[in-house]
């Protein structure tokens, strides 16, 4: 007897997806934090180089976390992931802004700007999908 089960939501490979993304990316900023720390620190930053691995630690673990949580189609899996979609641009912006005072000053805030809202809007919209949140039985 063969047991077929559910498809994913296109909406629930798209989150996932994003997860994996940001999960990725915030390794790699670990890693690059500790492997060229003795030149981090050689710099003239306003911002310790502890505070760039400690967070990119912090992220990874709630990415990977959130990540288990969507393939084992956890309850909490949806609710996290609002979370972390509001939470994670919220700490972005406040970093830039307040941390390394990088501020609207610099020409360069416009890419980033748009792409929080375009990830804010995707993520949102996609754990709202009817389709994905009966997918994650939420």
């Amino acid at each position: 007897m063969e047991s077929k089960l559910p498809n994913r939501p296109f909406g629930a490979t798209i989150l996932i997806s994003m997860v994996l993304l940001f999960t990725s990316l915030n390794i790699l900023r670990t890693v690059a934090a500790i492997q060229s720390w003795s030149f981090l620190e050689s710099l003239p930053m306003r911002i310790p180089v502890i505070f760039l691995a400690i967070s990119g630690i912090i992220w990874t673990l709630l990415g990977i976390t959130l990540l288990i949580g969507l393939f084992l189609k956890s309850k909490l899996g949806l609710p996290i992931a609002r979370v972390l979609f509001i939470g994670y641009p919220i700490y972005y912006w406040f970093d830039r802004l307040f941390i390394a005072k990088v501020g609207l000053n610099d020409s360069r805030w416009q890419f980033p700007l748009v792409l929080t809202f375009l990830t804010l809007i995707i993520g949102i919209w996609i754990s709202n999908d009817p389709k994905t949140r009966d997918y994650f039985k939420f």
